[in-house]
């Protein structure tokens, strides 16, 4: 009996000891790493929210580890064959790799964005149609404040893609009738262009020319410069301004319309 405690309970016992001694050590050393790194983040800074969503995930992905590979080094060290149990593991980790996918997708994408400075909190972005700040980017999701409507919209990191950043440059495009010559709609935009400059609704406009002709008007362009933020509210302003100026000059937007022929010499 004595040599049975001697050469089989005291070993295991310093293991299990020793063993648990290690794990403590390791999630102090986990929690006190994360403590310091949130600490010392800057939350009013730019990026800070995604910083530290990676910390925390960093952070509960080392718990688990070291909870997971401290259980199995007990059972171990207490005769438990672990190899079943890993077997399970692995069969259990393709089934959680698969239903993680999209997650992952996303985590993915969102260190993309910030290794290629696609985006940041506060720049303006386009997503599906919509138009708002980044007010929050995190290691899944990035959240923007749509500007027209002020609601919030989530969208998923790994919709990249299809996501825009907005810059300086606002654009409208004017319908005028082909009834005016290329003289008068040109010297028409200029004035337009002027006065929206002169108003000081954006801070550059210029007239860029015929940008389309349509069915029933001819399309033109104005270029504006203006923060954006404000693209929304310069786009109506300038709008108003250029409505003015047609109506000085007598000239009335043209609306969509259908030509209709009619055959007169009675053959059906």
């Amino acid at each position: 009996m004595e040599e049975l405690l001697t050469n089989v309970f005291f070993p295991k016992l310093l293991y299990n000891l020793a063993a648990i001694i290690l794990i403590i050590a390791l999630w102090k050393l986990n929690s006190n790493f994360y403590r310091h790194l949130t600490k010392n983040t800057d939350r009013d800074a730019a990026g800070s929210s995604l910083r530290l969503s990676v910390i925390k995930t960093v952070y509960t992905a080392a718990r688990y580890a070291i909870l997971l590979m401290g259980t199995l080094t007990l059972m171990q060290i207490n005769g438990i064959n672990v190899t079943s149990i890993l077997t399970g593991l692995g069969i259990a980790s393709a089934v959680v790799g698969l239903a993680i996918q999209e997650p992952l997708k996303d985590m993915i994408s969102g260190f993309q964005i910030v290794t290629d400075h696609f985006f940041k909190e506060g720049d303006v972005i386009t997503y599906e149609g919509k138009t708002g700040i980044v007010t929050f980017f995190g290691i899944r999701a990035t959240r923007i404040r749509v500007l027209e409507t002020n609601q919030t919209l989530t969208v998923s990191n790994r919709n990249i893609s299809e996501i825009t950043v907005v810059g300086r440059d606002c654009l409208i495009d004017i319908p005028l009738p082909y009834s005016l010559s290329a003289e008068e709609s040109s010297k028409v935009m200029e004035q337009a262009a002027e006065r929206i400059g002169n108003e000081g609704t954006a801070d550059t406009c210029v007239y860029e020319g015929i940008q389309e002709f349509a069915d029933s008007a001819i399309i033109h362009r104005l270029r504006m410069e203006c923060d954006p933020v404000k693209h929304p509210e310069t786009k109506r302003a300038a709008r108003k301004s250029v409505s003015l100026v047609l109506e000085e000059n007598d000239i009335a937007i043209p609306f969509n319309q259908l030509d209709v022929h009619f055959d007169s010499s009675g053959e059906q």
